[in-house]
């Protein structure tokens, strides 16, 4: 099992402590640090069967100012 983690989000590091206290045995991912490749999301987002947009913070900032409201493809 992987955990993409990112040490400063706090639903990230309850999720890392919940798999530790029931003793599962996990990779973790620094994905801010490692980044993904193209093929790596494709492959996340197929497990988790969502597409793009549905896995977008769509509250930030970033996305109300430079997306929202535009249509877009999965693979832009």
């Amino acid at each position: 099992m992987k955990i993409y983690h990112n040490p400063r989000c706090k639903k990230s590091r309850a999720g890392l402590a919940y798999l530790e206290s029931k003793n599962i045995e996990f990779e973790i991912v620094q994905y801010l640090k490692t980044g993904f490749s193209e093929s790596e999301l494709s492959e996340i987002l197929n497990k988790l069967n969502k597409t793009p947009l549905e896995m977008i913070r769509k509250q930030e900032a970033v996305f109300k100012q430079e997306y929202k409201g535009k249509e877009l493809s999965d693979q832009e």
